[in-house]
């Protein structure tokens, strides 16, 4: 499946060649960026996008080092889960590596590892967040979706992910009820 259509129409230009800035600093430290979760979610159902979320197989924080100023690219704010906001052309975008996580004990925060793009999607959720969407030149909205989750979100369905989602984290119960709501 491919959204490039409906990238267009919910994206604005700006938007578009800020995520293609990521990419193209993705590919230049030989990895790949994919838009992800929520933001794909939104663009399958058409809703004009305000958040943007973008993975990459790698620490995000290499693909900001020692840019030039035309990049016109800023960290705004780094969290302890290689989580990085930044700022490209005006455009704040929340770039994070692909992850595992492991909980040492249930409700405990994460301790987060370096995985695949595959890999960080299975961990999610719900499998309506647990979709990607390429920002790579020769694949530029191709949808990656392990997990029905395309499916789910037309069919309007709340499906957690793995058996254990709720006790790794127990505030994932009221983002599948705000989901429910929200996405009726």
């Amino acid at each position: 499946m491919n959204i490039s259509k409906q990238a267009r129409d919910c994206l604005n230009d700006s938007q578009v060649e800020s995520l293609r800035v990521i990419n193209r600093l993705a590919v230049h430290c030989g990895t790949r960026a994919s838009l992800v979760g929520g933001t794909v979610r939104d663009l399958i159902l058409g809703r004009n996008i305000r958040d943007l979320d973008v993975t990459v197989e790698c620490d995000p924080s290499v693909l900001f080092e020692g840019l030039p100023r035309g990049y016109d690219v800023d960290v705004i704010k780094r969290s302890q889960f290689k989580t990085l906001k930044v700022r490209v052309r005006k455009i704040v975008i929340d770039v994070a590596m692909s992850r595992s996580e492991r909980y040492n004990t249930e409700g405990a925060l994460p301790m987060v590892y370096p995985s695949t793009l595959e890999e960080d999607l299975s961990r999610r959720d719900i499998t309506i967040n647990a979709i990607a969407m390429s920002l790579s030149e020769n694949s530029w909205g191709t949808i990656i979706d392990l997990h029905n989750g395309v499916s789910d979100v037309k069919s309007r369905i709340i499906r957690v992910l793995h058996n254990k989602s709720f006790e790794d984290d127990p505030t994932r119960i009221f983002r599948a009820i705000k989901y429910a709501h929200r996405l009726g």
